[in-house]
């Protein structure tokens, strides 16, 4: 199983014990408890969170966007992953290609990287960066991200991080992740950060066997680590960001095992000082969270991995203080949610966010997908800028993948699973 949806799965009945209170936009009390498993009796785990706390709700933001998108849609298939260029000029995927060789029944595989200029629907560069004689290992997932600078491009194909010059794509340095911790299991990196000043990369790794999880942080110049994270147990559930100044890291996790309950008090995110290694804060989201990112170098802000249809209208982004982890205010969104994908521009003034809409099936025990799109809005006021169209076909919610440009004026979307060719939506300029 796939880790991006495998550690999904495991969360499949999440549904909220109370609703956010009627009447002004002020939430008052918030619980969750996991009372079915897909349709099934029996618990997986429950999580309460009890107590009065008093947040202010930004408005709701409904109504119609203010804006619209340019689309440009890109006839690129089996794309693994991808990233958009700080200039927001080009877009970069890793793409699998298979080979059959003549006369044999032998299979070649190969990770290519792609670059695009989007406007122009053109392919600028195609190198390839991995090949073997199997498929890709279904736990080693392929991770592309550019610097921040746009002089590089970082790509880790589960057990070695790879760094190309953006000038004519040359490999500059490689290193090895291993050794992982403790032996056997299917260790790999799923989650890949550069760090805003590109000397360090954080690597989010997992073994998806054993459940565990550790963070690691790498010298990109030198591959020496630097500095690691190790949770006490669990496993991480999509989240890991850099703060803007580059001294902090946060990142999520599941701190149970499957079929445990969750105390009430379990901290989910965890905000430490790179250079030290100490603590800054922990605290916990009231649910399953996946995504985080940092709005600023005092505010964070998570969202949920709520599968329950029943209950995707409570699910908000969320605004953390960063040193003392106290809940400051919400984005809500309640027709749909938003949940499972965040995005924030790099001057932290554009939020995106997953919205979409899903029904429990009695029958098949799982989430029929009826409405996928995203969202754009302004961080401090909440206000919608621009709401896309429905995204067709429509794919498993957890293989569609929405990255925002650090300018906060592109988002692209593509499928892991292939149903979705990626499409780049531009913003005007605002």
């Amino acid at each position: 199983m796939n880790y991006r949806s495998g550690i999904l799965s495991s969360h499949a009945a999440l549904k909220r014990k109370e609703r956010i209170a009627p009447g002004p936009p002020v939430l008052m009390r918030t619980g969750y408890s996991l009372t079915r498993l897909r349709g099934k009796p029996g618990s997986f785990f429950a999580l309460v969170i009890s107590g009065l706390v008093s947040i202010t709700l930004i408005a709701f933001a409904i109504g119609k966007p203010i804006s619209t998108f340019q689309i440009y849609p890109l006839e690129i298939t089996r794309v693994m992953d991808a990233d958009v260029a700080p200039d927001s000029r080009q877009v970069a995927f890793v793409v699998q290609r298979v080979v059959s060789s003549t006369g044999s029944a032998t299979l070649a595989f190969f990770n290519d990287l792609q670059v695009w200029d989007f406007h122009k629907k053109s392919l600028i560069a195609q190198k390839t960066l991995w090949e073997g004689q199997a498929a890709p290992d279904i736990f080693l997932t392929r991770v592309v991200r550019y610097s921040h600078d746009g002089r590089s491009i970082v790509f880790s194909d589960g057990n070695t991080v790879h760094v190309l010059n953006t000038s004519n794509y040359e490999e500059r340095n490689r290193f090895s992740l291993a050794p992982f911790p403790g032996a056997g299991g299917s260790w790999g990196s799923n989650i890949l950060r550069v760090s805003p000043d590109d000397r360090k990369v954080a690597v989010y790794l997992a073994d998806t066997v054993r459940f565990a999880a550790t963070i690691r942080i790498y010298d990109i110049g030198t591959g020496h680590l630097d500095r690691e994270f190790v949770p006490h147990m669990g496993v991480g559930s999509g989240g890991l960001a850099w703060s803007p100044d580059g001294t902090r890291l946060a990142f999520i996790w599941l701190p149970v095992h499957p079929g445990e309950d969750l105390p009430p008090d379990a901290r989910n995110v965890r905000i430490v000082n790179v250079a030290s290694g100490d603590d800054v804060s922990s605290f916990s989201t009231g649910y399953v969270a996946g995504p985080v990112q940092f709005l600023s170098d005092a505010v964070v802000i998570t969202a949920s991995k709520n599968p329950d249809p029943d209950h995707f209208g409570d699910d908000t982004i969320k605004f953390w203080d960063v040193k003392t982890g106290r809940l400051l205010r919400q984005i809500a969104n309640p027709d749909t949610g938003i949940r499972n994908e965040l995005g924030v521009s790099s001057d932290g003034r554009r939020i995106m966010g997953y919205t979409g809409k899903e029904r429990y099936n009695e029958l098949t025990h799982d989430n029929e997908i009826l409405e996928q799109r995203f969202r754009v809005w302004d961080s401090e006021t909440g206000k919608v800028l621009a709401t896309s169209p429905a995204i067709l076909p429509m794919e498993f919610v957890y293989g569609l993948e929405l990255r925002l440009s650090l300018k906060g004026d592109l988002v692209l979307v593509w499928g892991i699973n292939g149903k979705v060719l990626p499409t780049v939506y531009e913003l005007p300029r605002m």
